[in-house]
């Protein structure tokens, strides 16, 4: 029993540590987005596979948005988006030694 226990751990705990090492949190955000009617646009700054989602912005009535990022290898960037036929969606994704970065999404005004 207790070397079927500890194999099964050791399997369990490579799939956690492979895991890990992936972008899944950023694939499950641009999923998520896009099973609510959102296209994704692009990244502005650089993707961290450890990143967590921290929060998300959008206005339909605003004529503009800015997304950013923030890393201590790169400093701080922004781009602004005009809301003219399109509205967007910023969300942050962060990791707390190195910053954030944001996902842009679109999806034409109502």
């Amino acid at each position: 029993m207790t070397l079927k226990f500890n194999a099964v751990s050791t399997i369990a705990f490579a799939v956690l540590l492979t895991g890990c090492y992936t972008n899944h949190g950023v694939t499950q955000e641009i999923e998520k987005w896009e099973n609510l009617g959102w296209e994704f646009v692009e990244t502005i700054g650089a993707s961290r596979p450890d990143a967590v989602y921290m929060s998300h912005v959008t206005s339909s009535s605003a004529s503009s948005v800015k997304a950013s990022s923030h890393t201590n290898e790169q400093g701080h960037y922004s781009k602004t988006y005009q809301q003219k036929s399109q509205q967007f969606l910023i969300v942050s994704m962060g990791h707390e030694a190195n910053g954030n970065f944001s996902l842009v999404f679109s999806k034409p005004k109502s």
